[in-house]
């Protein structure tokens, strides 16, 4: 099944591929499970399982449609999966739970928090909450769930010390380090094609 540009089994092949060139935990992104019915996201989430992978991230966004599932969906969904990964021998299994609410909502703060509990009370491991920013939004998130909290970096939000003391325990950086290198490699070969000089590739 294709979602969004890339085929799933091909996104699995490259997970398996990593798997097995690393000896560190590895956590893969599912985004929104790349299917709409509970039976194809339960078949794919085992699937990944079988890779050897520690864990996924799972979005409550939609991504044929605008918005997000339900909340009692989504919790029930991630239940599910909970179960099918118990009852297949992955018990231990990671489950991140991302939630889109300060993406997608004016005043997130509220259903946040509403949304991680439930979604904690049905199986969730941690909860990835991508886009908060405010100290007062993540100390009281991670106060108010009974799980460890990600959340993603962003400008003025890059401390990891610091943001150990607000209460996250998992700091991500998403695909700014890979833009950040293809624009390096993109100025450098620009720079090499317009000088045709080749000194820079040799300066430290």
């Amino acid at each position: 099944m294709r979602w969004g540009n890339i085929d799933f089994d091909l996104h699995l092949a490259v997970i398996k591929r990593i798997v097995e060139q690393v000896s560190i935990p590895v956590s893969a992104d599912l985004e929104s499970s790349y299917g709409e019915d509970a039976a194809t996201i339960i078949e794919h989430v085992l699937r990944t399982a079988e890779t050897g992978v520690a864990g996924i991230n799972l979005e409550d966004s939609l991504k044929r449609s605008t918005g997000m599932r339900d909340i009692a969906q989504h919790g029930e969904l991630l239940g599910q999966i909970r179960t099918a990964l118990d009852h297949n021998g992955f018990a231990d299994f990671y489950i991140n739970a991302r939630i889109d609410t300060y993406f997608q909502k004016e005043a997130p703060l509220q259903e946040t928090i509403e949304r991680a509990k439930v979604y904690v009370e049905c199986g969730a491991s941690g909860i990835f909450v991508p886009g908060v920013k405010q100290e007062t939004d993540i100390r009281t998130i991670a106060a108010q769930v009974a799980a460890p909290l990600n959340v993603l970096s962003l400008p003025g939000l890059t401390d990891g010390k610091l943001l150990g003391e607000w209460g996250i325990k998992r700091l991500s950086f998403g695909n700014f380090l890979y833009d950040k290198t293809v624009a390096f490699l993109e100025s450098s070969a620009g720079q090499l094609y317009q000088s045709t000089d080749t000194s820079s590739l040799f300066q430290s």
